[in-house]
């Protein structure tokens, strides 16, 4: 790294961050469905506060078409950036959104859509320009054709919303395009003394410009739901280790030649290529006075069984989480292969890191964009469903940033928007989309015992989480992470649960365990290899809050725990604070 290069760090409250998906419209229904507007949503505050947010992710501000997207309005079909949609409410309004949100301790993001405009934007009439070529049925930005008046204009916008209105940071989008200008965009609202947060949805990130991803570490798939094979699930300590490491298994190849033919590392090439890890590079991109500095960093892969006597055309490196890297990506430009060496039938090729040193973890149990097109019509697109386990286990107490969908902490009981429909385009079959942003959240829910139960539940998920928020912090990618990385305890049960894991407390262990299952109690014994024996501790329920025992550590050991079943009030999850009372 060049020594002059000085990057931007987070803001220090970027660990206490609980990331709350917000669509504007749909949260709240003053006037029925798709009626809500600042005002109503600044109603909401005091439940948010109450709840444990500390952070919204606002899916809708400013001027959009009102159903270009699943026939209904949302912000991802953007007219105009700059401007507040009036049918939300004026300046006056989201300003006393943001500052209420303040006084509640909630820090706001607003959802960017970077890479253009609805194709009858004004904006296109007064700089035509700035544009080339389209996708997602829009009029995309004309990033790479040296417009410094268009490089000015967007710079502006978002520097505006922090300086007139006090919004803590963005969450970008699909891709981030231009990493200069969200440098420069940052380093002008740290000057203004609002540092903020930014949050490329599937990245990469690069140090100096991003926070963390949106897509961190996924739950769920957008398509299908919960994913139920995920380690995340039932070996989270395991799970973690991928925030350092890189190994050839995390990634499939697909190689197509000119010729048309192809070959990869999958079954259906017959394994003929073989990948190994070659380490790291990093690459400066100093100041240059318009632009902050920022640092780019790469993972070397190697790939053996290319045919020499063949011209690539195509690149395909997909990873277990479905991001992909192409020699040309057009959609996702941002995963572009940034350098190709041929050495026989060998190549190495240079890629972007999706988590390069100094990112926070994430990990998202849901967003606006589950219940994608094609998803099963029989199932709901929320992801949790009432599973303290999932909530808990998987996301809550796991050392990275949450993110989930409003909804899903009271078990949300979906119901689409009247006119949301399947289709991402058209808007056949209004009323049956399974787009979780279409989801019109029905608050009167909440007089239902089974919902609120829930609440109380997740309520008091986040408490324990800032209870103990010393040791359950957001890993750092790069960063010796020893001493905050939950360790697995030994375990038994009867039944197949996940690994319970702990951390080590200023004063003791917090044990996590959990029982996945909706239908049966489990009995489970626990093991923390640094409890001694002979050592008397104090074992309290965190969780239930029904026992305080004092017991030596061979009793942790021996007992048998009951972890009540899954889906039901202060079910799902063993939570223990194990702390020693006295010397052996």
């Amino acid at each position: 790294m060049d020594r002059k290069l000085k990057l931007q760090q987070s803001p220090e409250w970027t660990d206490d961050l609980i990331i709350y998906e917000i669509p504007t419209k749909s949260f709240t229904s003053p006037n029925g469905p798709e009626s809500g507007t600042f005002a109503s949503l600044k109603e909401k505050l005091g439940y948010l506060k109450d709840l444990g947010i500390t952070g919204i992710w606002l899916t809708g501000h400013s001027l959009s078409h009102p159903d270009h997207f699943y026939n209904i309005w949302n912000q991802y079909a953007v007219i105009q950036h700059d401007k507040l949609d009036p049918s939300l409410g004026g300046e006056e309004e989201f300003l006393a959104l943001i500052e209420e949100a303040h006084r509640n301790g909630i820090k706001v993001f607003l959802d960017v859509i970077t890479h253009g405009v609805m194709s009858d934007s004004p904006l296109i009439d007064a700089h035509p320009e700035w544009f080339k070529g389209g996708s997602w049925g829009m009029t995309d930005f004309d990033w790479f054709g040296d417009h410094e008046d268009l490089d000015d204009w967007w710079v502006k916008v978002w520097v505006d919303y922090v300086q007139k209105f006090g919004i803590d940071g963005f969450r970008l989008d699909v891709a981030t395009y231009r990493f200069d200008l969200w440098a420069r965009i940052r380093s002008k609202c740290s000057a203004l003394g609002h540092p903020i947060v930014i949050i490329p949805e599937k990245g990469p990130a690069v140090q100096g410009v991003t926070d963390f991803l949106q897509h961190g570490f996924r739950i769920s798939n957008n398509h299908y739901g919960l994913q139920e094979q995920s380690r995340v699930l039932s070996d989270l300590p395991s799970y973690l280790q991928l925030v350092n490491r890189l190994q050839p298994n995390m990634f499939q190849v697909k190689v197509l030649y000119e010729d048309d033919s192809e070959t990869g590392t999958g079954p259906e090439h017959g394994h003929a290529l073989t990948l190994e890890v070659e380490g790291k590079e990093s690459e400066p991109v100093p100041s240059d006075g318009r632009h902050e500095g920022y640092e780019r960093e790469y993972f070397l892969l190697s790939i053996r069984g290319i045919d020499p006597s063949k011209q690539i055309k195509q690149l395909f490196v997909r990873d277990y989480d479905s991001n992909e890297w192409q020699l040309e990506n057009t959609l996702f430009p941002d995963y572009r292969i940034h350098r190709i060496e041929r050495h026989g039938e060998a190549i190495l090729l240079s890629l972007p890191m999706r988590l390069p040193t100094g990112q926070k973890v994430s990990f998202q149990l849901s967003c606006h964009d589950d219940g994608w097109e094609g998803y099963p019509v029989e199932k709901s697109p929320y992801v949790a469903q009432g599973k303290r386990s999932v909530f808990g286990y998987s996301v809550i107490f796991a050392p990275a940033i949450p993110v989930f969908m409003a909804g899903e902490e009271f078990d949300a009981q979906y119901r689409p928007l009247p006119r949301l429909s399947p289709y991402l385009f058209g808007g056949q079959e209004a009323g049956c989309g399974k787009w979780l942003y279409g989801s019109w959240i029905e608050w009167s829910q909440l007089e239902r015992e089974k919902h609120r139960a829930m609440l109380e539940d997740v309520k008091q998920m986040i408490r324990l989480r800032k209870k103990y928020r010393s040791v359950i912090k957001p890993l750092q990618v790069g960063e010796d992470n020893g001493n905050s990385l939950p360790q697995p305890a030994q375990h038994q049960s009867l039944d197949n649960l996940p690994v319970p894991y702990y951390y080590q407390t200023p004063t003791g262990f917090l044990l996590i365990a959990s029982n996945p299952y909706h239908d049966k109690d489990s009995d489970i014994s626990v093991s923390i290899p640094d409890c001694s024996d002979n050592r008397i501790y104090k074992v309290t329920d965190e969780w239930n809050g029904v026992y305080s025992l004092h017991l030596t550590g061979k009793q942790i050991k021996e007992r048998q725990w009951r972890i009540k079943r899954d889906q039901t009030p202060r079910g799902g999850l063993m939570i223990l604070a194990i702390e020693p009372l006295e010397s052996e």
